[in-house]
């Protein structure tokens, strides 16, 4: 090889060199662009399971603030109808006692008075 090394013409000893340079560096490179790549992996293999955390936690609100919304709803419609039924009652009653009342001066416009019998 030392032979050969002084033997070589100057342009091809430094092709030779710039070549090592080149293989060097770009074992440098495949070595360092190898160790980003797994980290760069688990980097997005965490920031994906983030956003599923993320997701499932908004998706629990969500049904959270779905069921609230619709306990008021229920709830407001309850209240109604108790008003209406309460309502209701209150104009049957209304009713009633009207009829009650009509029928009692029917019959004492009705009947006879005493000082007419006579």
């Amino acid at each position: 090889d030392a032979l050969r090394e002084r033997s070589m013409s100057e342009r091809r000893k430094r092709l030779r060199e710039e070549l090592k340079a080149k293989e060097a560096s770009a074992a440098a490179k495949a070595a360092a662009a190898a160790k980003p790549k797994s980290s760069s992996n688990e980097q997005q293999q965490e920031f994906v399971e983030k956003l599923r955390r993320e997701g499932k936690r908004k998706r629990q609100e969500y049904a959270q603030r779905d069921a609230e919304a619709q306990r008021e709803v229920d709830m407001e419609r309850e209240l109604q109808r108790q008003q209406s039924k309460r309502k209701h009652e209150r104009e049957t009653k209304e009713r009633l006692e009207e009829r009650q009342v009509r029928l009692k001066w029917d019959r004492k416009k009705v009947k006879p008075s005493p000082s007419e019998d006579s």
